[in-house]
This record gives C-alpha cells, structure tokens and sequence, in this order.
C-alpha cells in the first residue's frame, strides 16, 4: 500500500511504486508531454531510475514531493505532479 497525500471522489494522488515505471514510461515516452519543458522523451532506463530515486527518498513534506496521478475506478496512472524548490523559497508546480 502506498501512501496517499490527496484523495477525491476519483482521483488519487499518491507515493510512487515500482509497479508504476511502464505506465510511466508510456506517458513520458511521448514527445508531446514534452512539448513545453524543454524535455526529451524518457527512456524505459530513465522511467526506472526516476521512480527508484523517488522510493528511495520517500518525500512526504511540502517542501519538495513527487506524486503518481492515478483515476480511481482503474487505478491507472495518468501522470505525476511534484512541488520542487528551483529556487529557495519560491517552489515550482509541475503535472
């Protein structure tokens, strides 16, 4: 069971799971999730060490946290959300 930082009525936002790096890399293997940040499409490597970095350090302050976006009745991971400090005290949103 992961923990979960927000809960609705049919989304979920919760920590990441190693089950999680397919269906990540599915989404971020699209060039056109990329098209405004300046990133490159990840690879199936790249999905896999992300997630591994985020288990690892199990954010679960405000301060800096990554979390896996997930619909409710399937269960399936539709992207992720973070809140990541760039600059010292003005953090940034990403999803």
């Amino acid at each position: 069971m992961s923990y979960i930082y927000l809960e609705t009525e049919r989304f979920i936002i919760r920590q990441w799971k190693f089950d999680d790096v397919t269906a990540l890399w599915k989404i971020m293997s699209d060039s056109r999730v990329h098209r405004y940040t300046g990133d490159s499409p990840w690879t199936m490597e790249r999905a896999t060490e992300y997630i591994q970095y985020m288990m690892e350090r199990n954010f679960r302050t405000l301060d800096i946290f990554h979390g896996a976006c997930i619909l409710k009745e399937s269960q399936a991971l539709i992207g992720f959300t973070d809140l990541t400090p760039y600059l010292q005290k003005q953090p940034e949103t990403e999803w």
